[in-house]
């Protein structure tokens, strides 16, 4: 793509994010389709394509596009969590505890990573997991503004038998 294609690709892109965040699938599916075909390794726009195939009951489809994105990029942290949702909701829960594993070895800085651990992990009742990233955030001092790893955490604590401490994070 030239400068210009480049930019327009990113701009596409930056508006079907805005649709598909607020649940406008339906109009972001054939743009999604459309820039996923002029720019296979643009991952962003196939982790996007990938969730709304899970979304619309076309698993397979939806493993396809992600599995793309990971031979392109093996720690991209979207597909990996895209992935273990796939197979959790597949019942092939082995497959979605591996990819699970695989995103908790992920490290980054990006904002949004520990909430798709989270999201993962609670999908597969993981609470040891959810523990652990809940941690090395404390640890990190990264928890402000979290009350939704917070609240998992706690949530974690209860069905681990320890209610005392789950109310402390409620």
């Amino acid at each position: 793509l030239d400068k210009a294609d480049s930019f327009k690709l990113l701009q596409d892109h930056e508006w079907c994010r805005f649709l598909v965040e607020h649940m406008f699938f339906d109009e972001a599916r054939p743009l999604l389709k459309e820039l996923a075909a002029k720019a296979p390794q643009f991952t962003p726009v196939q982790n996007n394509l990938a969730m709304i195939l899970f979304l619309d009951g076309d698993l397979a489809t939806a493993q396809a596009t992600t599995n793309q994105v990971l031979s392109v990029e093996p720690d991209n942290y979207h597909a990996l969590a895209n992935l273990s949702r796939i197979h959790f909701f597949n019942g092939e829960l082995a497959e979605a505890r591996a990819a699970a594993a695989r995103l908790l070895q992920v490290q980054n800085d990006n904002h949004d990573l520990p909430f798709k651990k989270i999201e993962t992990l609670t999908y597969l009742g993981a609470d040891e997991d959810i523990l652990t990233v809940y941690q090395g955030l404390r640890n990190k001092n990264k928890l402000f503004g979290l009350a939704q790893i917070q609240f998992a955490a706690g949530t974690a604590h209860y069905r681990l038998g320890d209610e005392k401490a789950a109310q402390k994070l409620w």
